[in-house]
């Protein structure tokens, strides 16, 4: 199963983005960027919702709750998504 920071890193070079410019537009600093793409930070829900409008992927599909045809129901998915929820509103408080 791919990382969250992973399918980040993929839908930014699908669309030929450089960090740089991906950072820029979604308010990160590009070496905050590469620690996310490399899983040791995570994006804000503001952020996040920014990288998926630019990048034209849904944040289904970035944090593994959906594919792109059919929807993940598996427990571990779920809880990992879960926490993933709670980290990112967890920075939003900050």
């Amino acid at each position: 199963m791919k990382t969250i920071g992973t399918k980040i890193q993929e839908a930014r070079k699908r669309k030929k983005y450089t960090q740089e410019f991906v950072a820029e537009k979604v308010g990160v600093n590009r070496t905050n960027l590469s620690r996310i793409e490399h899983d040791k930070q995570s994006f804000t829900l503001i952020q996040l919702v920014k990288f998926c409008a630019l990048c034209d992927v849904s944040a289904d599909v970035i944090l593994g709750i959906q594919t792109k045809n059919k929807k993940v129901y598996d427990l571990e998915a779920y809880n990992n998504n879960m926490k993933l929820m709670e980290e990112l509103f967890n920075n939003m408080k900050k």
